[in-house]
């Protein structure tokens, strides 16, 4: 379709198949639909009864917060986001950033981030796993952690609830 439908406030979208039932879209979409308020966005599936997307996206979303972002798959319900995201995220606080996988509700991260962080305070970081329910940290780090005081180090593992520190550290702590 390449149109201006009035009714479900499409302009200038094109889609293989659109299914209003199911709220179901396959193919592509190159368009602006201002209920969803989803502007120039490329999806291979959008199903927005599940808040689910497959494939990749570039787009400003207004009512998710999210700008100029590519992901694989994101599900807005479990707050997981599985792929790679460039974006900003005024939700999460999140910006210029990579994740292989971030799980908001668990504020589980794995993979990658050089991102800055403004809701945990991290700055410029790439980490392996990041579990901050358990205050645990895997793999190397070299960020600012205002929250832990911790400058320019790399570690193998800190457990900061039980104040242990595993492997090498090369950091300034300054608690």
């Amino acid at each position: 379709m390449e149109y201006w439908d009035t009714l479900w406030n499409l302009t200038y979208g094109s889609m293989e198949c659109w299914d209003t039932l199911w709220n179901l879209t396959y193919g592509s979409m190159a368009c602006w639909d201002t209920l969803q308020n989803l502007t120039y966005g490329s999806m291979a599936c959008w199903d927005t009864l599940r808040n689910l997307t497959y494939g990749s996206m570039e787009y400003t979303d207004t009512l998710r917060n999210l700008k100029y972002g590519s992901m694989e798959c994101w599900d807005t319900l479990q707050n997981l986001t599985y792929g790679s995201m460039e974006c900003w995220d005024t939700l999460e606080n999140l910006t210029y950033g990579s994740i292989e996988y971030r799980d908001t509700l668990q504020n589980l991260i794995n993979g990658s981030m050089e991102c800055s962080d403004t809701l945990w305070n991290l700055t410029y970081g790439s980490m392996e796993c990041w579990d901050t329910l358990e205050n645990l940290t895997y793999g190397s780090i070299e960020y600012r952690d205002t929250v832990q005081n911790l400058i320019n180090g790399s570690m193998e593992c800190s457990d900061t609830l039980s104040n242990l520190t595993y492997g090498s550290m090369e950091c300034w702590d300054t608690l």
